[in-house]
């Protein structure tokens, strides 16, 4: 696959205002969805699937994350493939985790800006699909023109909101506010997900951890958007809509 020339990053990230480093690595990332999207079993969801998808890259991002109703073993020979088919894109690949259900890789590729660029991909079969995917095209930068396979944005908001309720992520309450000024909540979807996590559903969980959230949040969101999002704009608003 031939890929876009340094000179044509620099014009696209003063075209957009965002982050060079942070742009090719979205190039990446998106260059690796074009790869594998017809691979069957696989659902794309997470922060990027949102980003991507439904916000018109609001934030860029620097993992891929996908549900999986197949054999992770059969996904893993897949993805491993057409990473090395395409060695002039990736340099190598490496299992970070592994379970039966869960893979986590860390994906490696060349650089213009780094030495060591890489791309975290996470394949999860333990997180179960309770809607039926969907087709979605990828809107983007590049030119690359193709569809994948997606959960459907409830669940992906679903899933979301069990983030922002079980871990302390700065990008999981800019993802919200946004996504929660076009989509609604469907709440009992959110208790499942919760509970299929073994954890209690709380809405406070999400603000009494807001001192730690603030502290991270300039040097966790600033490099990743070329939006000025205020810390307690996002979470007022964010109280208004998930009070329930």
């Amino acid at each position: 696959m031939d890929l876009i020339k340094e000179n044509k990053l620099r014009y696209l990230a003063g075209k957009t205002g965002f982050n060079i480093i942070f742009l090719e690595k979205d190039y990446m990332l998106t260059v690796l969805l074009y790869l594998i999207k017809d691979i069957k079993g696989l659902y794309f969801k997470g922060g990027t699937a949102l980003n991507k998808i439904f916000l018109k890259h609001a934030r860029l991002s620097e993992d891929l994350d996908f549900s999986a109703d197949e054999n992770i073993s059969e996904l893993k020979k897949q993805i491993e493939n057409i990473v090395k088919e395409n060695g002039n894109v990736f340099t190598k690949i490496k299992t970070e985790n592994e379970t039966s259900d869960f893979v986590r890789y860390k994906i490696f590729y060349k650089s213009y800006f780094e030495n060591t660029s890489y791309i975290i991909l996470d394949i999860n079969k333990k997180a179960s699909v309770l809607l039926n995917s969907e087709k979605y095209k990828v809107p983007n930068f590049y030119g690359l023109k193709f569809e994948i396979a997606a959960l459907n944005i409830k669940e992906i908001i679903a899933e979301k909101m069990r983030a922002i309720i079980t871990r302390n992520k700065p990008r999981d309450y800019f993802d919200l506010y946004f996504i929660l000024k076009k989509y609604d909540i469907d709440i009992s979807l959110v208790k499942k997900k919760v509970a299929e996590a073994n954890e209690i559903f709380d809405v406070e969980r999400i603000f009494k951890n807001a001192n730690k959230i603030y502290s991270k949040w300039d040097s966790d969101i600033s490099k990743l958007t070329n939006k000025k999002l205020e810390f307690l704009t996002c979470i007022k608003f964010l109280k208004k809509r998930v009070n329930m």
